[in-house]
């Protein structure tokens, strides 16, 4: 496994994640009132990360995590989950969401050892966002592929966001509210921000993948990785502003931003190369790793 965090970039990590790579880390359990550190290897299979928090998802589904230091202990944090998802700010602290092998989604904010919300039975899907003012935001795809919301409070009411998607991305920031971005079954883009309840804008049809993210001062930040000859296309600021084409023959996208250092766009090229970029959308690529690997960007 490779990971590192892009230069100037307070609240995006870069994830470059190779298979069937281990890692040998201090693990600690949460019922440890004071870690101790024991090594063990572990494989990972996803990694997610948010300012000041860092979490992986081992191959044996046991989640760890570690909060303010990157050589800090682990903390064991669940055994048996299937899909993991990381978000955090300033005010409510870290907000992490697991998918159990059972399909039930679980939920904690605050801290690492808070107890586990639980959130929702039959899931397919699961992502989360936070920001300081309107509070975690989590969103679930049901396994009939409808898409619900909350924001606010983990044990809120759940708002019915789109009848049926296939993918689905969302972000939060503490000036524009929510953003949530989905992909419909007809392979066609839709997107609002501002509240769960607001109206959709038709964003690009003959999508594959789409990513989003979202920041106060820049907005936000919306990809798509299209259907014919897998061209990532961008756009910031605005629901209904230009697409700028990024990258053609991609497999891959994801995106974060924060108001410091702009947005960051991440593609994993058809020959697996993974190329970032930083600051601004006509910003040059950088060239991160070669090989087999998929990317993912958390903010």
């Amino acid at each position: 496994m490779t990971t590192r965090t892009a230069a100037g970039l307070a609240v995006a990590a870069l994830a470059i994640l190779l298979g069937g790579s281990a890692c040998t880390p201090a693990v600690t359990p949460a019922v440890t009132p004071r870690p101790r550190a024991h090594p063990v290897t572990f494989e990972v299979s996803k990694i997610a990360a948010a300012p000041s928090v860092i979490a992986v998802l081992t191959t044996k589904g046991q989640v760890l995590a570690k909060q303010g230091s990157l050589d800090g202990p682990w903390i064991s944090e669940y055994t048996g989950a299937s899909q993991l998802a990381v978000a955090s700010d300033s005010t409510h602290g870290p907000l992490i969401a697991v998918r159990t092998r059972a399909g039930r989604l679980l939920a904690k904010q605050g801290r690492l050892t808070a107890p586990w919300t639980s959130e929702y039975a039959r899931v397919s899907q699961i992502a989360v966002a936070s920001d300081s003012r309107h509070g975690p935001l989590i969103a679930v795809r049901t396994r009939a592929g409808r898409l619900l919301a909350k924001q606010g409070r983990l044990n809120g009411p759940w708002t019915s966001v789109y009848t049926r998607v296939v993918r689905f991305a969302v972000a939060s920031d503490s000036r524009h509210g929510p953003l949530v971005a989905v992909l419909g079954p007809a392979g066609q883009a839709l997107a609002k921000q501002g509240r769960l309840n607001a109206p959709w804008t038709s964003e690009y049809t003959g999508v594959s993948q789409l990513a989003a993210a979202s920041d106060g001062d820049n907005g936000l930040l919306l990809a798509v990785l299209t259907t014919t000859r897998g061209t990532v296309l961008v756009k910031q600021g605005q629901l209904n502003g230009s697409w700028i084409s990024q990258y053609a023959k991609a497999s891959n996208l994801a995106v974060a931003t924060d108001p410091a250092s702009g947005p960051l766009i991440a593609v994993l090229t058809g020959t697996g190369l993974a190329l970032v970029k930083q600051g601004s959308l006509d910003a040059p690529w950088i060239s991160e790793h070669t090989g087999p690997a998929r990317v993912n960007l958390s903010g």
